[in-house]
């Protein structure tokens, strides 16, 4: 069920594109999301097993990229519109494309020391994002008259 909230996600970013909606919808799905992937990260840690654990860390951080996502969706935290970007990027390659090729090439290399590994290296990259990428500041509107 877990490939639902992926498949629902895209097809309500591609709505919102389509028909050129504001996303606060999606920002509130992906609330939803987030209590769904906490529990599935959950129930993944809790069998105990290195696969498990990786996929626990993975669920983790795909839960809080979720709630990124709806805290500049629903919220207008236009502020962590770049951070949000910059942890989506990151994910991208630690949470999909090296898990993807460890699955396709050698599943025993999941690992509870990968889960830690990932774990950690999103961690510290999040914390570093988070004080060096900025959503510029947008200057208020002049008041004054051209005339």
């Amino acid at each position: 069920s877990g490939l639902f909230l992926f498949g629902f996600t895209y097809l309500y970013v591609a709505i919102n594109n389509t028909f050129n909606l504001d996303g606060s919808g999606l920002g509130w799905f992906c609330l939803y999301v987030v209590g769904a992937a906490v529990v599935y990260g959950y129930f993944n840690l809790r069998d105990a097993n290195a696969a498990g654990y990786v996929f626990g860390v993975l669920w983790l951080n795909w839960a809080f990229l979720w709630f990124l996502f709806w805290l500049v969706l629903s919220l207008g935290k236009s502020s962590l519109a770049r951070y949000t970007g910059a942890v989506c990027a990151t994910q991208g390659i630690f949470t999909g494309f090296i898990p993807a090729l460890i699955l396709l090439g050698q599943d025993d290399l999941f690992t509870t020391e990968l889960a830690i590994g990932i774990a950690v290296v999103l961690v510290v990259l999040d914390v570093i994002y988070f004080f060096t990428v900025k959503t510029p500041a947008t200057s208020p509107a002049s008041t004054s008259s051209a005339y």
